[in-house]
């Protein structure tokens, strides 16, 4: 109810009881006869201001039949509220004043900002122009420093031309240099090729010692036999024919290997003087049978540890309980997440989404991407109704992943007191919305 009383003076008094008494409303001192004040069900008190048919509630502060002792008494707290008044009022304008001054001192520091960073460009301007002035200086410095030498080679190949003595002399050193150089060349490939060939001849000696210590020690058995690679390979059992024997600069072939060791066997077949090698060429030996590959412990171990690692591996995708389906960003498993190629929010939160939403959100400002994000993890069902903490009787959402969401815009560049609250603001309004469409 508005007040449509003024500040005036009281009516006139009599030989009755008065009251001072104070308006709730407006806080407004006035002396009243007792007799006009009425007491209302609720146990508050109603007074006449002005009008005597307008009453308004009050409160009683003092009651005298001396209507002197009052005036003086209204006087006296009147005057204690209006310096009271002026007081807030001179704060307000402080205040303002303030702002303004504030606000100048903002836009003088934004031009000196300005001002600064213009500087700077033209510091930055300076220094480049300088640079390139530096870099033209070098440049014809070294155009000149090349003209100097140009005319230096012109004047020694004019003094050649003028005393061909010294020609002739510096064109025999040339051809002189060159013969050299060549027979070094010769000298050294030279000395390769006989390293190579002492090499060869030294690794095919090693290979008839083997052959002949194999037929000494098992004269018998000319299929089945081991040879040792020489030269820094390891030893290895000869599986089958085409199999090489040696190292990487050449060896025996293992059929030349096998003839060697038929050929010098003590209990092979002779017919006048010399083997038939139409039969005994392991080439052309019919029912001969395919070796047997012998194979070391290592290899044998190393095999049924790889077999093992692969049933242990088919066991464990079987027992994963991956969906079929891509699932919905959240707290997800780190095999799942792995298998449709999703993306962790924040490191070691094992919160997941995917990784075309991070990239809409890395776009937008961060309290707007938290938002975003807000919608790839919850739908508006879940929204309504809910809060971050869960105050006040509502749902909370889930904790992980709103922290998740938190870290992830101030990474980018926010306070998480501001992510928070436009979480916030973006909940409540969600729910404005829809309140809205439902009563329209």
């Amino acid at each position: 109810m508005s007040s449509n009383r003024k500040r005036s003076a009281a009516t006139a008094f009599g030989d009755e009881v008065y009251v001072l008494v104070q308006f709730v409303e407006d806080s407004i001192y006035n002396i009243v006869k007792k007799s006009s004040i009425n007491k209302r069900d609720d146990g508050m008190y109603e007074a006449p201001y002005g009008n005597a048919y307008d009453f308004y509630i009050c409160m009683i502060l003092l009651e005298s039949d001396d209507k002197e002792e009052l005036l003086r008494r209204k006087k006296a707290m009147e005057s204690l509220i209006k310096p009271a008044t002026k007081s807030k009022k001179e704060e307000k304008e402080n205040v303002e004043t303030q702002k303004k001054k504030e606000d100048k001192e903002g836009q003088n520091a934004e031009k000196q900002k300005k001002k600064e960073e213009k500087k700077k460009e033209k510091a930055e301007k300076q220094k480049n122009k300088e640079e390139k002035e530096k870099e033209k200086a070098e440049k014809q410095k070294n155009k000149e420093e090349k003209e100097k030498e140009k005319a230096e080679k012109q004047k020694k190949k004019e003094e050649k031309e003028k005393d061909p003595e010294i020609q002739k002399k510096e064109e025999k050193e040339k051809e002189k240099a060159e013969k050299q150089k060549k027979k070094e060349e010769k000298e050294l490939e030279k000395e390769k090729r006989k390293n190579e060939k002492d090499a060869l001849s030294e690794r095919d000696d090693l290979y008839l010692q083997k052959i002949f210590q194999h037929v000494n020690t098992q004269p018998d058995e000319t299929n089945d036999y081991e040879i040792e690679v020489i030269a820094d390979e390891p030893a290895f059992h000869t599986p089958s024919k085409n199999t090489a024997v040696g190292n990487a600069n050449g060896g025996f072939d293992v059929d030349v290997v096998h003839d060697a060791v038929q050929l010098l066997s003590v209990s092979r077949p002779k017919i006048g003087g010399k083997q038939p090698r139409k039969q005994h060429h392991p080439l052309q030996a019919p029912h001969k049978q395919p070796r047997k590959v012998q194979e070391c412990q290592r290899c044998i171990e190393l095999k049924e540890k790889v077999e093992s690692l692969k049933r242990q591996l088919v066991e464990q995708v079987n027992s994963q309980n991956i969906p079929s389906q891509p699932p919905r960003p959240g707290l997800l498993p780190l095999e799942t997440a792995a298998a449709f190629n999703m993306a962790e929010l924040a490191p070691g939160s094992r919160v997941f989404v995917y990784q075309t939403s991070i990239d809409v959100a890395s776009k937008k400002a961060p309290s707007a991407a938290a938002c975003f994000l807000l919608s790839c993890f919850f739908s508006n069902s879940e929204l309504v109704g809910s809060n971050l903490t869960g105050a006040n009787g509502k749902k909370q959402l889930n904790p992980p992943i709103v922290d998740a969401i938190i870290a992830f815009a101030a990474h980018i560049g926010e306070k998480k007191s501001n992510v928070r609250a436009a979480l916030r603001n973006k909940i409540t309004s969600l729910e404005v919305r829809l309140r809205n469409e439902a009563t329209a």
